[in-house]
């Protein structure tokens, strides 16, 4: 299986600081735009830094230049060793917030689909979301780690950081193959807020390639005001549209 990926990030608008990151095998962004065509596995991830505290940009940016480090194959255990892994990274963040610095006063959410070799695995803590589209509808495949989900903007129950350890990772979100046609979207909570689930399902729909769609997308909403800042990933199988 080989995948059509394209991602972007950026602040949004003006008046916003960009807290979210992405990172795509490996490759690390936090500005701009990015297509990788005929590539036979997927580590993709998005980090949200939360909002209301001063230095999240720093968490979201730390936790994906630990996850560039890791290396999986498929004969692994991808959840024991991600699991163990990522609580380390966390209790060395936590560390770093209960001292003067550029990690004091900060905590992020992260969210991910792994693929190698016919296997998938997802990884999430916090509001950021894994879209599936298939036959013209949007699935949503993991669930919020907020306070209350139909309330927006609800505080996050589960993240990255702060100066006490609050991490739960959640590997529920089940993927097993996509049919044709399918797409996975990995995204920040800022994607919905830009356009409407109607929206981005007449997007995946285009009959136009991955590149193509979501260049012409990343350029509209840079056009315009967004509510917050916009990191996303979308993720199409090789045969498909």
């Amino acid at each position: 299986m080989q995948f059509d990926v394209s991602c972007f990030c950026f602040d949004g608008n003006s008046g916003k600081n960009n807290q979210d990151r992405v990172l795509v095998n490996k490759d690390l962004l936090a500005e701009g735009i990015k297509h990788l065509q005929d590539i036979d596995t997927l580590f993709c991830f998005v980090a949200d830094g939360i909002g209301s505290l001063a230095n999240s940009a720093n968490a979201a940016q730390f936790v994906l230049e630990q996850l560039q480090c890791l290396t999986l194959n498929a004969e692994q255990n991808w959840q024991e060793i991600i699991n163990s892994f990522l609580q380390d990274v966390n209790q060395r963040l936590v560390t770093e917030n209960r001292k003067p610095g550029e990690f004091f006063d900060s905590a992020t959410t992260l969210c991910g689909l792994i693929y190698q070799e016919g296997k998938f695995l997802t990884v999430n803590a916090g509001d950021s979301e894994i879209w599936l589209y298939r036959h013209k509808n949007l699935q949503r495949l993991n669930k919020l780690d907020v306070l209350w989900e139909n309330i927006p903007n609800s505080p996050i129950t589960n993240y990255f950081g702060t100066d006490y350890p609050n991490l739960k990772l959640d590997f529920s979100a089940a993927v097993t193959s996509l049919n044709p046609g399918d797409k996975i979207v990995v995204t920040t909570d800022g994607l919905l807020k830009a356009i409407s689930k109607i929206e981005l399902i007449q997007i995946l729909d285009e009959y136009s390639p991955l590149p193509i769609k979501i260049a012409s997308l990343y350029h509209k909403l840079r056009a315009k005001y967004n509510p917050d800042n916009l990191g996303a990933i979308f993720i199409s199988e090789k045969s498909n549209k």
